[in-house]
C-alpha cells in the first residue's frame, strides 16, 4: 500500500511546500488539493503540468487529484470537463469526487436518480480519458453511508467508479469497521484521521477512537493494495503531527 499526504493538511501553506514536506517526511505520494492555493481545476494544463513536474523532482507520486466536482449542482456538466484535464495533466488517473444531494437517509429515489444519471455520463467521459472516479466518503451528501455508497455503484454499473473510505463521528454514522468491510470491493483510496469523542478532539492515527491496525488488517485480509491517505493534521508542529502518522501507519503496512 502506498502511503499518501492529502496536501490540505497544508492549505495555509504553497502547494511547493506541502509537496516539500510530503518529500521530506518520507510520504510515497500526495493527493492534490483541488483549491485556489493549491491547484482548482483548470483547461489549461500548464499549472497541473508544474505540479506534476515539482512532485516528479521531489520524488513523490500524484496520487490522486481530490476535486470538489459535485453531483447535482446547477453547473455539473461544466464542472466535469476542467476537472477531468487538470486530473490527466497532473498524471494521475484517480479523481475524487463528492456527491452533493444532502444526507443519504434524506434522499428520495428521485435524487438518486438524478445522480445516477450524472454518475452515467461522468463516467463515461472520465473512462475515454483514462480516470477512475471515487466518491468522497462524508457526512451530509449522498456517499455519507455505506449503504448509499454501494447503491450508486450499482445503478451507475461502471467500472470506474469506485469509492474512498473514511470514518465518521455523526451519531447515526456506520461503525468504523462495517462500513469499510462493505464498500471494500469497491475501494480506491482511504482517508486517515482521527477523533476522540467526536470531531472536536482532533487525535494523531495511533490515538484516536479507530484503531488503524484494525482497518490496515482489514484492508490487507481484503486483499486491497491501494493508497492510505494521511488528511489533516493538528498541534503547534503540524510537520512532527505529520511525519508520526506516517511513521505509524508504516509500522502497520509493513508488518
Amino acid at each position: 500500500m502506498k502511503l499518501g499526504l492529502c496536501t490540505i493538511a497544508f492549505r495555509d501553506r504553497p502547494i511547493d511546500e506541502a509537496i516539500d514536506i510530503a518529500s521530506r517526511c518520507g510520504y510515497d505520494g500526495i493527493e492534490v488539493w483541488g483549491q485556489a492555493g493549491h491547484l482548482p481545476p483548470s483547461s489549461d494544463p500548464a499549472p497541473a503540468g508544474r505540479v506534476r513536474d515539482l512532485a516528479d523532482r521531489h520524488g513523490v507520486a500524484v496520487i490522486a487529484y481530490g476535486s470538489y466536482l459535485r453531483l447535482l449542482t446547477d453547473d455539473f456538466d461544466a464542472q466535469v470537463q476542467p476537472v477531468l484535464d487538470t486530473t490527466v495533466a497532473l498524471g494521475t488517473t484517480l479523481l475524487r469526487m463528492w456527491s452533493g444531494g444532502g444526507p443519504s437517509a434524506e434522499a428520495d429515489d428521485d435524487v438518486v436518480s438524478a445522480a445516477v444519471v450524472q454518475l452515467k455520463d461522468l463516467c463515461r467521459r472520465a473512462g475515454d480519458a483514462g480516470v477512475t472516479v471515487a466518491f468522497e466518503n462524508h457526512d451530509n451528501g449522498l456517499t455519507d453511508a455505506s449503504a448509499m455508497i454501494l447503491r450508486l455503484i450499482e445503478q451507475t454499473g461502471a467500472d470506474n467508479l469506485k469509492t474512498y473510505y473514511q470514518p465518521s463521528w455523526r451519531p447515526d454514522a456506520d461503525d468504523f469497521y462495517e462500513a469499510l468491510q462493505a464498500v471494500l470491493p469497491h475501494l480506491a483510496n482511504v482517508h486517515a484521521q482521527n477523533f476522540i469523542g467526536g470531531h472536536e478532539r482532533r487525535a494523531q492515527l495511533a490515538d484516536g477512537d479507530v484503531d488503524y491496525a484494525q482497518i490496515v488488517q482489514i484492508l490487507k485480509q481484503g486483499g486491497y493494495d491501494g493508497p492510505i491517505e494521511v488528511e489533516f493534521v493538528a498541534g503547534d508542529d503540524p510537520v512532527a503531527w505529520a511525519r508520526r502518522d506516517l511513521v505509524y501507519l508504516r509500522s502497520l503496512v509493513d508488518v
